[in-house]
């Protein structure tokens, strides 16, 4: 009878301790709030060298690092606080040129590939959701010349929804 009621006290023991264990755990444990990190994603249409906004959403998640892009052929894009202060830089391959691979002569299996541009088009963004940030500005560099340095011309402003 003792050995039965060492080996229940034992188990009652273990079972204390590890729901004392999981107790504390889930006390120190970080609280979920709405702090977590989020993404904005914005959708964009690109008009004779203009950028307006067609539709922006924010959704939980985590922005991951994209690759760069050539300078040549790429839009850039600030994230930027009320005071003026960039607070993220991104960006992209210009969306008005494009690649377009096909067959010539038809039927020959033999590919070419051309780059066609457009005036118009859309294309979307994806940029940290922060807090503080009021604007994003889309600019492209411009070539001024061999003395004087490449410009920065901006091709659009865009107020940031509330969140």
């Amino acid at each position: 009878m003792t050995a039965r009621s060492n080996a229940g006290d034992k188990v009652k023991l273990v079972t204390t301790i590890f729901l004392f264990a999981l107790l504390v755990a889930t006390l120190r444990a970080p609280a979920q709030t709405n702090d977590s990190p989020k993404i904005l994603f914005l959708e964009l249409q690109l008009r004779t060298n203009s950028v307006s906004l067609v539709r922006a959403a924010v959704r939980p998640g985590v922005l991951k690092p994209r690759p760069p892009v050539s300078a040549s052929s790429a839009i850039y894009f600030d994230l930027v606080s009320k005071d003026g202060q960039v607070l993220w830089q991104g960006s992209t391959e210009d969306p008005r040129s494009r690649v377009i691979e096909y067959e010539d002569p038809p039927r020959s299996g033999k590919l070419r590939r051309k780059t066609a541009r457009f005036d118009e088009t859309g294309f979307s963004v994806r940029l940290p959701s922060l807090a503080n940030a009021q604007r994003v500005e889309f600019y492209e560099w411009e070539k001024s010349g061999n003395t004087q340095p490449d410009r920065r011309r901006i091709i659009g402003i865009i107020p940031l929804p509330a969140n």
